[in-house]
C-alpha cells in the first residue's frame, strides 16, 4: 500500500496532487467553507481512476497538525486490495433497509473493513451502527465517523465522487487478504455529580432525567454556558449507562427542539438508563489518545501505513490551543513510515474491544491503524 497525502489551506496548496492514474481510492475531508471550492471538484482530473469519498469536518487531520478552513486529501494505491463503494440517502425509518441493501451489495468472502462514513447532523449514529453490525458478517471490522460542521451544528456534507444529498451515509468495502486492520477508542473524561435516570426518551431524543425536564437539569450545570447551547454543551457530555448490558458510552448533544423540549443527541438515550455528566480533564484527554494508539497497536502491522484518527469536535473545544497535543500523543508512538489522516466528527464508529460489535462513541479518540 502506497499513500501520498495532499492539504489545501487557505486557498492554496501546501502540497498540490500531480496525476497519478494508479490511485485507486482517495479520501478528502474538508470544511464547509472549502466546500465549493472549485480544487475540491478538480480531484477527479488529478485521480481519474480513483473512487473519491470524504465529508465536511470539524477540523482536518494530517500528521500531527490540525488544519481549520482546508481540506486534506490522501490518495491510496493497494498492492493486493480492492475497494466498493456503496452509499445512498437514508431516511430516519429506513436505517435497517439501508444497511441489509449495502450488504448485499458489499458482503464477500474476503470483506475485510468497512470504513463507515455518514451525515452527522440527522441520522441516530448508535441506530446506524447497530444495523451495520447485524447487516455484516462478525469478522468484518467497521470504524469510521459522523460528519462535522465545526461548531455550528447546522447541516453536513458527504462526498462520493460528488456531493451528495442530506441524511446519506457512504460505506467503503475493502476486500484482501493480506489487509492488517486494527482499532481503538478512548476518552479521558471525568464523570461527574448524580447518575440520573432517564425516564423519558425516544431514540436520540432525551426528555426527561429523574422525572425532571432534561434542558432544565442542564441548563443549571451549564450556568453561564447556557446561552450558548447546542454547542457549549460539548463541554459537559453524558456518561450514559445501559439499563440491561451496563455497557457505557458517551453522548454528546447535535441539537435542541424547543418545540417538543427534548435534547437531540448522535445517539440513542436508553429509557430508564442512568446519565451522568463528565467534564474534561485535560491530561487525561491527551492519554486517552495515547492509550488508544497503544491499544490499537496490540495487533502486529508492519513499518507502514495509515493511521486514521477520528476524535470528536468536543475534544477540539476543550482543549482549545492544547489540541494537537493528542495529536503528537498519537504520531510519537506510530512507525514512522505510517501517515496520520482523520478530522473532528460528531461521532465516533469502532467496536469498544477487539471482536464486538460496532458502537457510536462520542468524545473520543478513535483509532483505525490500516496496513497491507
Amino acid at each position: 500500500m502506497e499513500t501520498e497525502q495532499y492539504i489545501y489551506h487557505k486557498s492554496q496548496w501546501i502540497k498540490e496532487p500531480v496525476l497519478n492514474e494508479r490511485v485507486q481510492l482517495v479520501t478528502v475531508f474538508f470544511s464547509l467553507e472549502e466546500r465549493n471550492c472549485n480544487e475540491l471538484k478538480r480531484l477527479k482530473d488529478y485521480f481519474p481512476n480513483a473512487k473519491i469519498v470524504g465529508c465536511s469536518s470539524a477540523g482536518d487531520i494530517a500528521a500531527d497538525q490540525l488544519f481549520d478552513d482546508a481540506m486534506v486529501i490522501t490518495a491510496f494505491s493497494f498492492s493486493n486490495t480492492r475497494v466498493a463503494i456503496y452509499s445512498d440517502a437514508v431516511q430516519e425509518t429506513a436505517v435497517s433497509e439501508f444497511c441489509e441493501s449495502a450488504a448485499s451489495a458489499l458482503q464477500k468472502t474476503d470483506l475485510k473493513w468497512l470504513l463507515v462514513i455518514s451525515d452527522g447532523h440527522v441520522i441516530n449514529g448508535s441506530d446506524l451502527a447497530a444495523h451495520l453490525d447485524h447487516s455484516f458478517d462478525d469478522n468484518v471490522i467497521i470504524t469510521g465517523g459522523l460528519a462535522g460542521d465545526g461548531e455550528r451544528f447546522s447541516s453536513t456534507s458527504l462526498f462520493n465522487n460528488q456531493f451528495l444529498e442530506e441524511g446519506a451515509v457512504i460505506l467503503c468495502g475493502f476486500y484482501s487478504d493480506t489487509l492488517k486492520v486494527s482499532h481503538a477508542s478512548v476518552g479521558g473524561w471525568d464523570p461527574f455529580g448524580p447518575k440520573r435516570e432517564i425516564t423519558q426518551a425516544n431514540g436520540n431524543r432525551l426528555y426527561a432525567l429523574d422525572g425532571e425536564p432534561a434542558i432544565t437539569l442542564y441548563k443549571q450545570y451549564l450556568g453561564p454556558y447556557a446561552n450558548d447551547l447546542p454547542a457549549s454543551a460539548l463541554r459537559f457530555p453524558l456518561q450514559v449507562t445501559h439499563p440491561e448490558t451496563g455497557r457505557k458510552v458517551i453522548r454528546t448533544i447535535l441539537d435542541i427542539d424547543y418545540e417538543d423540549n427534548s435534547m437531540v443527541f448522535a445517539g440513542d438515550m436508553p429509557h430508564q438508563g442512568y446519565a451522568q455528566l463528565m467534564k474534561a480533564n485535560f491530561d487525561r484527554l491527551v492519554d486517552g489518545a495515547g492509550t488508544a494508539v497503544m491499544k490499537s497497536l496490540e495487533s502486529a502491522h508492519g513499518e507502514s501505513g495509515v493511521a486514521l484518527l477520528i476524535s470528536c469536535v468536543g475534544r477540539k473545544l476543550v482543549l482549545g490551543p492544547r489540541v494537537e497535543e493528542e495529536l503528537e500523543a498519537i504520531t510519537i508512538k506510530l512507525a514512522s513510515g505510517f501517515k496520520c489522516m482523520g478530522f473532528y466528527s460528531y461521532g465516533e464508529l469502532a467496536p469498544d474491544v477487539h471482536g464486538g460489535p460496532c458502537l457510536l462513541h462520542n468524545q473520543t479518540m478513535t483509532i483505525t491503524l490500516v496496513s497491507e
